[in-house]
C-alpha cells in the first residue's frame, strides 16, 4: 500500500498516523474486492484516534456521493465493442433476458445516438448520472429514475463528473430492421 498507493505521502511526514488511516479508508472505499482490508483499516483509523462516527460518516458520504461503486448489480466486463462511442470507461453486464446493466465510471458518457425502430428504457440502479434529449436540458438520474426514450429520439446518457453510474437498459417495441445510429460527442 505504501509504495503503490501513496508513495511519497506515506514515506514522508505530511500525515499523522490517524490521517494516514483516514486516507487509506477513503482510497479502499473506491476499490472492489478489498472488504477485509477496508474493515481492518476502519478499525485502525479508530485505534489511531479518529472517532468511529467520523470514519462511519466518511464511508457513508463517499457512498452517497457516488465516489464508490456500491451496487448489487454486476459491474460487467469492459464495453470494448462500443468503446469508440463513449468518453471514459464503461462496462456491460447481461442480467438476463433482454436486459443489460451498463456501468459508467465518473465522467463517462456516450455520444449522441438514435435508436431507429425501437424505444429504449433506462432504469438508474446506482450512482448519479445524466440523460439529455436533443434540444432539451439534461436531466439528472438517481436510483429509481426511469426514462422511456421514444424511437428516433436523439439523446445521450452517462455518469456525473464525480460519481459512478449504473443503469439497466432494454429495448421495446422493436421493429424489424431496427438499428442504432452513433453520432459525434458534441453536435
Amino acid at each position: 500500500m505504501k509504495s503503490h498507493l501513496f508513495g511519497d505521502i506515506f514515506a514522508g511526514d505530511q500525515l499523522t498516523p490517524a490521517d494516514r488511516e483516514i486516507v487509506t479508508v477513503a482510497a479502499l472505499s473506491g476499490l472492489e474486492g478489498v472488504e477485509p482490508q477496508l474493515v481492518s483499516h476502519k478499525r485502525g483509523a479508530v485505534n489511531m484516534g479518529n472517532p468511529k462516527e467520523l470514519v462511519d460518516e466518511l464511508c457513508a458520504w463517499l457512498d452517497h456521493e457516488g465516489y464508490t461503486l456500491r451496487s448489487k448489480w454486476p459491474k460487467g466486463t469492459p464495453n470494448t465493442a462500443f468503446a469508440q462511442y463513449f468518453t471514459g470507461n464503461s462496462y456491460l453486464a447481461d442480467v438476463g433476458g433482454v436486459v443489460h446493466n451498463v456501468t459508467f465510471e465518473p465522467r463517462c458518457r456516450n455520444n449522441w445516438h438514435i435508436h431507429h425502430g425501437s424505444a429504449q428504457v433506462l432504469i438508474c440502479v446506482s450512482g448519479r448520472g445524466w440523460y439529455q434529449e436533443w434540444g432539451k436540458e439534461a436531466v439528472p438520474m438517481t436510483p429509481g429514475t426511469v426514462i422511456a426514450i421514444p424511437a428516433e429520439m436523439k439523446h445521450w446518457h452517462g455518469a456525473a463528473k464525480d460519481s459512478w453510474f449504473q443503469h439497466l437498459t432494454y429495448h421495446k417495441d422493436v421493429q424489424e430492421g431496427s438499428s442504432n445510429e452513433w453520432m459525434e460527442l458534441e453536435q
